[in-house]
């Protein structure tokens, strides 16, 4: 397994509906994937994704600035803790299903976790317990605690609970 930044010439490895999805950041365009390719391609938006050894995507994680996901600051706020100017956050963390439980996502958050310490950036993730995780795509809060976070914060909503990790 090797893990690489998204860009332009390899968005298209990322899952469909990862491609088109614009839940974390406003993104009023007719073609919404590719308003993404173009942020993952100038910078905008940040990621990385896990492949095998034929090169074929199998985990994918979505990460940067929170000034750049208007949902997340939204949902940020409901956890009530101070905001770190500057953080990066994660906001998708996603492992294919018949990859599942070999580490991937393990992997793609610790090379997150070297770039954002190479650049001088605190790293938050809203990470879930009790939570279906075909319906939502942050990862498990036990998985960011295994890797450093610290809990700030906790919340139930209709998808389970919402836990607020710092690193």
């Amino acid at each position: 397994m090797k893990i690489i930044d998204v860009d332009a010439t390899n968005f298209q490895q990322i899952k469909k509906d990862c491609q088109s999805c614009t839940f974390w950041h406003e993104c009023d365009v007719a073609d919404p994937i590719e308003a993404r390719r173009n942020m993952f391609a100038n910078g905008r938006l940040k990621g990385k994704l896990a492949v095998d050894d034929s090169g074929t995507a199998i985990g994918f994680v979505q990460y940067g600035p929170l000034e750049l996901y208007q949902e997340f600051a939204r949902l940020r706020q409901g956890f009530g803790t101070e905001l770190i100017p500057g953080a990066w956050v994660i906001t998708c963390l996603s492992t294919d299903k018949g990859h599942r439980g070999k580490g991937i996502a393990k992997a793609l958050v610790a090379a997150l976790i070297d770039e954002a310490s190479a650049q001088g950036c605190v790293l938050e993730a809203s990470g879930m317990e009790d939570a279906n995780f075909e319906q939502v795509s942050v990862g498990p809060a036990e998985l960011y605690r295994q890797l450093g976070f610290q809990e700030l914060a906790r919340f139930r909503d209709k998808y389970g609970v919402n836990v607020l990790l710092r690193k």
